[in-house]
Formats: structure tokens, sequence, C-alpha cells
């Protein structure tokens, strides 16, 4: 799989996981979690990426 001309099925995983923080993805169909408030859905991925 090629993102910005760069074959990231090639990185090892360090890099690999600093290429994924760059990356954002929207879903078609989504999911909220029902214990939580639509913020605290958005903000849920963010809370889950802190190293």
């Amino acid at each position: 799989m090629r993102i910005d001309g760069q074959d990231i099925t090639r990185l090892d995983g360090k890099a690999l996981q600093q290429r994924r923080q760059r990356i954002g993805m929207v879903f078609q169909h989504f999911n909220l979690l029902k214990s939580r408030t639509v913020v605290s859905n958005v903000r849920f991925p963010l809370e889950l990426a802190k190293p």
C-alpha cells in the first residue's frame, strides 16, 4: 500500500507508528459509544493515541 508515494508495508514498527499518526480516516458508518457523550466519543481516539 502506498501513501504519498511511500510503500508503508515496508516500514518497521516505529516508522509505521509515526506514519499512522499522520493518517486520518472518515468512516461511512460509525458507531458512537453509548456510555460517552458526542464530545467524549470524538476525544476517545486521541486518548488512545497518547504516548
